[in-house]
């Protein structure tokens, strides 16, 4: 079998990075039974100082069949130690996640191309999106024409999640292939439950990181526009931006009586489907998503959701699985809220049955394993899909 090396600057057990850990640990476990893994990543999680209690640093640690992972100390990462795994007499792929990291980004794709590794493989996770480019944006427009200048992705592949995605990487890098597969979502081994749903009553949660992209501070302002529901909203989420928490503190303070609101803390990923299935429907209007793990695993569950237009998961409202809404428009959130607020228990069940309908399409008419399959199998010389 051939080899492939991945680098990710956190990996399980952690969870607090969110969606890129996820996406890589799903993308493992599909191909752990065609290819030899290796992972390079930290060992923290996201924000942490303290390293896993159970893992071996600065050393291989089996994962499982096929599959090893090196969690490196930050202090004892350099360029040295970098290079020393891109050997292309041991891999015949190196797999890049981001873009802007010094030891798991920039450093693997300079070493992979100097030592001409046959097939080089960068996943943006959505870093060169509208939405996140607007977050330091000074810093990333110098480096992004930069690397443009520099023909930077020259001879690599750019793994996009959708088209959308890959015109904006084609503007930016016309000499790089771009290619088009979808993130692996997380199955539910579970199976999902009815929850009760009463008029004018409703549990909504909350479930990303505590920073300006996912928006919670908006929907808060939104929450306190409702005055006739009775409302229980639930967050978790790696609290990430000190400053913005405290924005969202000063606005949740002041929600209203029937607004009942609680920080849960981090939740780990082994405890995501079993809590979605506690609440009536996930609030999460994000500035962008470039997949959106927690949409997909709600809807996976039979849960409705109220998101912002700029997911991958658009036209809910018609296939009655929630609302993709514009964050032009406070309004609609307002009435999607009241909407489903409204509902009593037989017009809810329908709406969870549409959702989770809506998840399995995906992955029944998404060509998600086949894309993936033709990704890495891909040449240079082919088309990309």
């Amino acid at each position: 079998m051939k080899r492939i090396l991945i680098f990710i600057d956190w990996y399980l057990p952690g969870y607090k990075a969110g969606g890129p850990v996820q996406s890589v640990a799903n993308l493992v476990n599909f191909l752990k039974s065609m290819y030899y893994i290796d992972i390079v990543t930290t060992n923290t999680d996201y924000t942490d100082d303290t390293p896993y209690y159970q893992v071996k640093s600065n050393n291989w640690n089996q994962s499982d069949e096929n599959v090893r992972v090196f969690y490196f100390d930050k202090k004892y990462l350099s360029f040295r130690r970098i290079a020393h795994f891109i050997n292309p007499d041991i891999y015949d792929i190196v797999y890049i996640n981001g873009i802007y990291s010094c030891y798991f980004s920039i450093l693997p794709l300079f070493l992979a191309r100097l030592k001409k590794i046959s097939r080089i493989i960068v996943a943006p996770r959505g870093m060169f999106s509208s939405q996140s480019l607007k977050v330091k944006k000074k810093r990333k427009y110098v480096y992004i024409k930069l690397l443009k200048l520099i023909k930077w992705y020259k001879h690599v592949i750019v793994q996009v999640t959708n088209d959308y995605e890959k015109d904006i990487v084609k503007e930016l890098y016309p000499e790089c292939d771009v290619f088009v597969a979808s993130n692996f979502p997380r199955i539910c081994s579970k199976e999902s439950y009815s929850i009760v749903k009463l008029k004018n009553e409703l549990r909504l949660v909350f479930l990303g990181r505590i920073s300006p992209e996912k928006n919670l501070l908006f929907a808060l302002q939104v929450l306190k526009e409702i005055s006739h529901i009775n409302i229980k909203f639930d967050v978790y989420g790696a609290l990430h931006d000190k400053k913005y928490w405290k924005d969202c503190k000063e606005v949740y303070e002041k929600l209203p009586g029937n607004i009942e609101f609680s920080y849960k803390g981090n939740l780990k990923s082994d405890l995501v489907h079993e809590t979605l299935m506690k609440y009536h429907a996930l609030f999460l209007p994000s500035i962008g998503e470039n997949f959106g793990h927690s949409i997909f695993e709600t809807l996976s569950v039979g849960r409705p959701v109220i998101i912002s237009k700029n997911t991958p998961w658009r036209d809910l409202l018609s296939n009655n699985a929630g609302w993709d809404i514009s964050l032009k428009n406070d309004e609609e959130f307002i009435s999607a809220i009241n909407k489903l607020g409204d509902m009593e228990q037989t017009e809810f069940e329908q709406w969870s049955r549409k959702a989770k309908s809506m998840a399995d399409s995906f992955l029944s008419d998404s060509g998600i394993k086949l894309n993936t399959l033709k990704l890495f199998a891909y040449e240079q010389d082919s088309k990309p899909a």
